[in-house]
């Protein structure tokens, strides 16, 4: 009976090791060609010192920032997203907003 338990044991671990192995290479799909974005950013904040810099363009390869400045060269095969009318505040996040706010067309906004 000991010998039957240990056995059924080692297939669960067995099979929950190929079923981990299987969904994480799922995950991971194919090796892609390197995806470039650029960011035309027209103000940027550095968190750590407060200062803003003016009409940068931010480079993000494969989900990581590459480079940031204002004579960053744009890639020829670069998705480019213009921000130039907007701020960008890398780290730091608006704790204060109305996207989830959900209203009733022609609801008061303040009940007495």
């Amino acid at each position: 009976m000991k010998n039957v338990n240990r056995a059924v044991q080692l297939l669960a671990v067995a099979v929950l090791t190929l079923a981990f192995a299987a969904a994480s290479s799922a995950q991971i799909g194919p090796q892609t060609a390197p995806h470039t974005v650029a960011i035309r950013a027209g103000n940027v904040i550095d968190p750590a010192t407060g200062a803003v810099a003016k009409n940068q363009i931010i480079i993000v390869e494969n989900g990581k920032i590459k480079s940031v400045g204002g004579s960053t060269a744009i890639p020829a095969d670069a998705q480019v997203i213009d921000l130039s009318q907007e701020w960008v505040t890398p780290g730091l996040i608006d704790a204060h907003t109305h996207i989830t706010l959900v209203m009733a067309v022609g609801a008061p906004l303040e009940t007495a």
